[in-house]
């Protein structure tokens, strides 16, 4: 996926964000084909790309539904708008360009970085990532045997991923992934771990199967991840369900004890905070570390953190009692296969 002359075009784009360019030969009012001609340098770039059906009136409303924590606006003039995704492989929910030509001029105007509405609004595929070619790929691990449960491990599993379109199946992977570790090889008690994923047990259609969130292939996500036919969701991931689960281990843990949290998730960044995408909603990284701070201090707590921009969360959930390691800092993205989140996968298996 990583190629030179895709690079070289994105690090040209860059210059162009959010400026208007002349269009070369191409002068208005302008056709959708010569709109996608001139935006043929980003198509090509990017791993998935799409042009809305129609033009799209001046200062329309694209904002993804449900609600992203950005306005996303179109120009103050008549424009085809291609979608462009640059990279499928972050973990961000915001990995969407807009290339704007505006239909009088022929001029292009790029916002970067958003998450649009296309549900609303006929589209034509211009380029398509892959897609995946089973349903489904669960991972199991065999169960070490004699291993004793360990009473004093404790463990939360997050796995937001925003809704249903852009639930990646590599997050239900990485949440069986972990689980399977914590309970084969380390001795952790089923009950000791607590599942927040995606929209809990309400799972229909709620996975996305494909590879990129503007074309999805939905299916329902599978309950069981260790392989035994029984559900081991105990919430959906939202805030209040957070707060629910760190409120009850408030009270259960002492001195001794140990807390793992691990999250996988996209993640998202607004002005100097990041955030974690949680099912319909996002989270803050002050927000969950006020939650992180309702664990007493004489508990050992590790943190495990993959989404992007998730180093964003180190200051706020600092502290003597704590280890934390991220995917990325607080200003990049995390990188990831149709399979599984990189860092992840890699940390996981080093344990």
């Amino acid at each position: 996926m990583k190629k030179v002359l895709p690079i070289l075009y994105i690090i040209i784009a860059l210059f162009a964000s959010c400026k208007k360019d002349d269009s070369g030969d191409v002068k208005g009012p302008v056709t959708r084909d010569q709109a996608i001609k001139i935006a043929k340098p980003y198509i090509d770039a990017a791993d998935v790309a799409a042009i809305y059906a129609n033009i799209i009136p001046a200062e329309t409303d694209l904002s993804a539904l449900p609600a992203h924590m950005h306005d996303i606006i179109s120009p103050s003039y008549d424009a085809w708008i291609v979608i462009i995704i640059p990279n499928v492989s972050t973990e961000s929910i915001t990995p969407e360009w807009l290339i704007c030509i505006e239909v009088e001029t022929g001029k292009i105007e790029i916002i970067k970085d958003v998450n649009v509405n296309i549900s609303n609004y006929k589209t034509i595929i211009l380029k398509q990532a892959n897609k995946l070619s089973s349903k489904e790929k669960e991972v199991r691990i065999g169960t070490k045997s004699g291993t004793p449960s360990n009473l004093n491990n404790y463990a939360i599993i997050i796995s937001g991923g925003g809704n249903a379109d852009n639930n990646f199946y590599r997050y239900y992977n990485n949440s069986a992934l972990i689980y399977n570790v914590l309970t084969g090889v380390y001795g952790y008690s089923k009950s000791h771990i607590k599942l927040l994923f995606a929209n809990g047990i309400n799972n229909s259609n709620g996975m996305n199967y494909g590879t990129d969130p503007l074309f999805p292939i939905l299916n329902d996500y599978p309950l069981d991840f260790d392989g035994d036919g029984l559900c081991d969701i105990d919430y959906s991931a939202t805030s209040s369900n957070l707060y629910s689960v760190f409120a009850s281990l408030s009270n259960t843990l002492t001195e001794g004890d140990n807390l793992f949290i691990f999250v996988t998730d996209h993640g998202d960044r607004l002005y100097d905070t990041s955030y974690i995408c949680l099912w319909g909603e996002n989270i803050s990284s002050y927000s969950f570390a006020s939650l992180v701070d309702m664990i007493p201090s004489s508990v050992k707590i590790q943190i495990l953190l993959g989404q992007c921009y998730s180093g964003g969360f180190v200051s706020d959930l600092s502290a003597n009692n704590r280890v934390i390691a991220t995917a990325c800092s607080a200003y990049e993205g995390a990188l990831a296969t149709s399979d599984y989140s990189t860092f992840l996968k890699s940390a996981i298996l080093s344990l």
